[in-house]
């Protein structure tokens, strides 16, 4: 038997060779590390190694680490691919059973300027398997949940608990916990591949307040191929934003690998914005290798009315057909559509190929409040619409129709066309994602007017055509 106390230097090199892993990549190959050291060796009568313990400890002032590999800056705003650890220890053991075991306390910080806060990080490594254990303090931190509509501000106390696992194939989120006195995110047996994709859970749980002091409760369980989603309390709003907005296929289950599962939706309240909530929306969706295939979801307004979601195959193709009572919360989250009231809607899209959709929008007795100045004054031209200026509620509508296809970040827009009483629109153009709309086309005022020169036999036809929405005169 050989005891012993040693102190020597420890660098990159030296630390990547012991541990069989490249942490060059991650710290200076210049950094000097101080380590204190106990040992103990025995070896049998022919000096042959039959056991040894190592624990090591380090202390430290300041350790720089690079996380080029990690991209997190879209949720956490200060986030630089670094990290910067201070006034920290290190404790690290091994032995010739396989086991390595490393505990490092320190403070830490994303920026110099910022001040650090508390973490605690517990590694241990087995022949087959290695664990993680996290516990991080992100009060210093802006933490944004994009999607969620969630965001944590700097100074606002919040932590990070973590326990997982990692094996030759995947990695396993035992537990996770995202938590503050307001506010929880649990996260239970995510199993995850190489890339991060989820293969597999049982629970993903959350109680939040969102930016707009709404409470979001939900639950989600797996079992087998049956996803059950419960709530009583969810802010809809955000997701519906995302989807209208997104021309491309922004899919929620490309997080998933190759899911395929029956998914159940038992909301109560489902809010869509401060006018409008669903009360008990409830259907199935059927997921199959990631894709929505088909989808069955209903649910009633807080201010009566219906809402209707479809999704099914027809003729080999994947129609969606949406109606609903309420037009109003979907299209108001267009930000150059303003002051739209009213109105119902009938949505039907059909998939031509993974790449292109040809959809079509009806909306039925609708009033639009702020439009162009132009358009006001064009409207005046007939009785109709001096009188729907006047109430300043908007001028109407009586119908609209848009035709347009959906090809990754373009929406081609073949045709959209509005009658009402004092003022019609016949328009193309496109919408480029997060860059432009562009529309032109042609407004015709004074509608009743021209309805009435329209009567007049042969000349009616001459002058204003037999289509409807067509007049004397009109605006490019």
């Amino acid at each position: 038997n050989v005891k012993g106390k040693l102190s020597n230097n420890l660098n990159a090199t030296i630390i990547s060779n012991f541990l069989n892993y490249n942490f060059k990549q991650h710290i200076d190959d210049k950094i000097n590390l101080q380590a204190s050291s106990s040992f103990e060796v025995q070896f049998n009568n022919k000096f042959k190694l039959k056991k040894y313990d190592l624990e090591s400890k380090i202390d430290f002032n300041e350790l720089n680490i690079k996380l080029e590999k990690i991209n997190l800056n879209k949720y956490i705003s200060d986030f630089n691919n670094k990290v910067t650890l201070s006034k920290g220890i290190i404790i690290f053991k091994t032995n010739n059973q396989n086991k390595t075991e490393i505990r490092i306390n320190s403070k830490y910080n994303f920026k110099k300027n910022h001040r650090p806060s508390e973490l605690s990080i517990y590694y241990l490594k087995s022949k087959k398997n290695e664990n993680y254990k996290f516990k991080i303090n992100l009060s210093e931190n802006e933490i944004i949940f994009q999607k969620l509509n969630f965001i944590k501000k700097k100074g606002k106390k919040l932590d990070l608990n973590i326990f997982f696992s990692k094996n030759k194939n995947h990695y396993q989120i035992n537990d996770l916990k995202l938590f503050n006195d307001e506010n929880y995110f649990i996260l239970k047996n995510i199993k995850l591949d190489k890339k991060f994709n989820i293969m597999d859970f049982s629970i993903i749980e959350a109680n939040f307040k969102n930016n707009n002091n709404d409470l979001n409760q939900i639950l989600i369980k797996k079992k087998n191929k049956n996803i059950n989603i419960t709530s009583k309390a969810l802010n809809i709003g955000s997701s519906i934003v995302n989807n209208l907005k997104s021309s491309s296929k922004d899919n929620f289950f490309d997080i998933f690998k190759n899911i395929n599962a029956s998914v159940n939706l038992d909301i109560k309240k489902a809010k869509l914005d401060n006018d409008y909530t669903f009360k008990n929306l409830i259907g199935n969706m059927i997921i199959k290798k990631n894709e929505i295939d088909k989808v069955n979801i209903s649910s009633k307004f807080d201010r009566g009315g219906n809402f209707v979601y479809t999704k099914k195959n027809l003729d080999g193709k994947k129609v969606t057909i949406i109606t609903s009572d309420h037009a109003s919360p979907f299209v108001k989250k267009f930000d150059f559509i303003k002051g739209f009231t009213g109105g119902k809607l009938d949505f039907t899209s059909t998939e031509i190929n993974k790449d292109l959709s040809r959809s079509e929008l009806r909306m039925y007795d609708f009033k639009l409040k702020d439009m162009p100045a132009l358009t006001k004054l064009l409207s005046l031209a007939s009785l109709q619409g001096i009188a729907d200026l006047a109430t300043g509620k908007g001028i109407r509508f009586d119908e609209f129709d848009m035709f347009f296809e959906n090809r990754k970040n373009l929406i081609r827009v073949n045709e959209i066309y509005a009658l009402g009483p004092a003022i019609s629109i016949l328009m193309e153009g496109y919408v480029e994602k997060n860059k432009v709309v562009s529309l032109r086309g042609t407004l015709v005022p004074a509608t009743t007017i021209n309805k009435t020169v329209a009567k007049i036999p042969l000349l009616g036809n001459i002058l204003v055509g037999e289509k409807a929405g067509e007049g004397v005169f009109g605006v490019s």
